[in-house]
């Protein structure tokens, strides 16, 4: 009888502490990051990602809009693939495609500022607590698809609170 009770306790113990461990890398692999971004590829402003394992997405976006003064708008949309996860920084894999629009009444032509972005790089996601992370990215990009090709090297940052 008394080995059966060690048994039993036993048995308990590791399925608890099995449990538990679950429990804690769940905890740690967060899918949801809400913050705010500023790349030449991924767009500018306010910014969500979803990314639950090697691929995620994200979209940015901050739209501005002056009554008779103009307008300033920016849309972004990136692509995301984990190359290597560490501790404290991860390297991945990133493709962006970025709207600007920009017009203010002072200009003469009425025309304003439209150019379309789009570009690849690398990044590194450091993560400074369970609930923080500061996003570095470089690349190269091509900027202004529909007008006056320009191609150049493209940069970007961000910080996001992970839930």
């Amino acid at each position: 009888m008394y080995k059966l009770i060690i048994s039993i306790i036993c048995v308990v113990f590791v399925s608890i502490n099995a449990n538990s461990q679950q429990q804690d890398t769940t905890k740690t692999q967060q899918t949801h990051h809400l913050g705010l971004h500023a790349s030449s590829l991924g767009g500018i402003g306010f910014s969500y990602r979803y990314w639950p394992g090697k691929l995620g997405v994200q979209i940015t976006t901050l739209p501005i809009f002056r009554k008779n003064k103009g307008h300033f708008l920016s849309i972004g949309a990136t692509a995301l693939y984990a190359l290597k996860k560490g501790k404290t920084v991860d390297l991945y894999a990133y493709t962006g495609l970025h709207y600007v629009s920009a017009k203010s009444s002072n200009n003469q032509s009425g025309n304003g500022l439209e150019s379309l972005n789009t570009g690849v790089g690398v990044g590194f996601k450091i993560n400074l607590s369970e609930s923080f992370n500061l996003n570095i990215q470089t690349g190269y990009g091509f900027y202004d698809l529909t007008g006056q090709l320009v191609t150049t090297i493209a940069g970007g940052g961000g910080l996001y609170y992970s839930f």
